[in-house]
């Protein structure tokens, strides 16, 4: 129904009840792409800001305050995607000259079928986070099992964005610096601009760009050095005013330091710190590392549990990718990952009471439940036992941390890292994401 001027005793009561309940104003864009019906002027009923991105405003109401004043509001849903399949256009435009938009595109045609722009699609799906349900590790997952080439973040050759890479007919998508935790688009355009000149070591990067974020991305292998090798080129690098170390480096009379000899960093420890500063890792799973750990117990991979005839009684273990319950309903439903798939886990309502904590505190679960199959082969296992075993992803990186270890007195001919690392609970260990939960 539209409001009208006639509402506004429903509108006073509702404020009374909501202040008598200690409510204030959330000023949370819930419904970003949404609107409001009104007859009346919309800001004679409720304060209107401005929203941080340009063109856009809020109100001071959510959804159940608007529900509960019986006011029309409309959720434009699309807009994220909409925007999503403009970027995949541009991609298309500037990588391969093909200029196509929406209402260009003769859908009817088969033809048009054949001509899916699977790395340009995914691409353009990443520079649109955050959206929807998947992460990006996700997307880039889905990407390679779908015969796209996805190249790491690298100092040499990554844009902000997401981009392409290589021939029109089969491109590779290059991950953007963007990707990097805490990386600014500033710092991006000055490393584009320093590419001027070729680049042949971390000293020409010098002061350039944020190296250190750079280093822990593992972004240097274009320049013949890993993320440990970067790491310790980094820190030997000085400031913008020298230190004492290294400024009397030259006078000494046993010379320059050395070259560290650093131990290899283990497959391990590259995957843990890839999520810690990518969300997302192209070197391996993190259940490929601890998959000796679940076959032992005898835990099916996520491929495994869907080949299973239905009826079966079955135990999984995958990283927690989304948890939902839609409405009111009675089952949650946990999404699980491995490195072979995916699983859908279906969780009846008694049995997510009787491990509630499990469900929701898990990232990274084990199941045991029954395999059930829809004659269309839709496969989800209903749980009946829930087990939280995040503390086995601290076995990834027992002692991860991508600061270069020093040994004291800093020395630098053989480094070391501790052989007993200080104990830290499993959760303290933040490796991968939180999922994405919907409620």
């Amino acid at each position: 129904m539209l409001w009208t001027g006639r509402h506004a005793l429903s509108l006073r009561d509702a404020g009374r009840r909501r202040s008598g309940q200690g409510f204030r104003p959330p000023h949370l864009s819930q419904h970003i792409g949404g609107f409001v019906l009104t007859q009346d002027r919309l800001d004679e009923l409720v304060p209107i800001g401005n929203a941080a991105m340009a063109h856009r405003t809020f109100i001071e109401w959510d959804k159940d305050d608007i529900d509960e004043l019986r006011l029309m509001k409309v959720d434009v849903l699309a807009i994220g995607m909409l925007a999503c399949i403009r970027k995949a256009f541009d991609l298309i435009r500037a990588h391969a000259n093909e200029d196509w938009a929406l209402h260009t595109i003769p859908r009817d045609d088969p033809a048009v079928y054949d001509m899916l722009c699977k790395a340009a699609f995914a691409c353009a799906l990443m520079n649109s986070q955050p959206m929807g349900f998947y992460a990006p590790a996700q997307i880039v997952r889905d990407a390679r099992e779908h015969g796209v080439e996805v190249r790491p973040v690298d100092v040499s050759y990554s844009h902000w964005d997401n981009s392409l890479e290589g021939s029109t007919r089969a491109p590779a998508l290059r991950i953007g610096l963007r990707q990097v935790d805490g990386f600014r688009e500033d710092w991006a355009e000055a490393l584009a601009a320093a590419r001027a000149t070729p680049l042949s070591d971390v000293e020409t990067l010098a002061r350039r760009a944020a190296l250190r974020k750079l280093a822990d991305a593992d972004a240097f292998r274009s320049l013949g050095l890993d993320r440990r090798e970067a790491l310790w080129a980094v820190r030997r690098l000085p400031d913008d005013a020298p230190l004492p170390l290294f400024a009397a480096a030259d006078a000494r009379e046993l010379g320059a330091e050395p070259d560290a000899r650093l131990p290899t960093m283990a497959l391990g420890e590259h995957v843990a710190a890839d999520y810690q500063t990518l969300r997302l890792s192209l070197k391996a799973h993190p259940m490929a590392i601890l998959r000796p750990i679940f076959d032992a117990e005898g835990l099916l991979t996520c491929a495994q549990t869907e080949a299973r005839r239905g009826g079966a009684l079955v135990r999984v273990a995958g990283v927690v990718l989304v948890r939902q319950r839609p409405g009111k309903g009675n089952a949650i439903f946990v999404t699980l990952e491995d490195e072979t798939g995916i699983i859908n886990v279906v969780l009846w309502a008694q049995v997510f009471e009787q491990f509630r904590r499990e469900v929701m505190a898990a990232r990274l679960m084990a199941v045991e439940g029954v395999v059930e199959k829809s004659p269309e082969g839709v496969v989800h296992l209903v749980a009946r036992r829930v087990i939280d075993r995040s503390n086995e992803l601290s076995r990834l990186s027992q002692d991860h941390d991508t600061t270069v270890q020093l040994a004291r007195a800093d020395v630098v001919a053989h480094p070391q890292t501790p052989r007993h690392p200080p104990h830290r609970h499993p959760r303290d260990v933040r490796i991968l994401p939180g999922s994405r939960d919907f409620h």
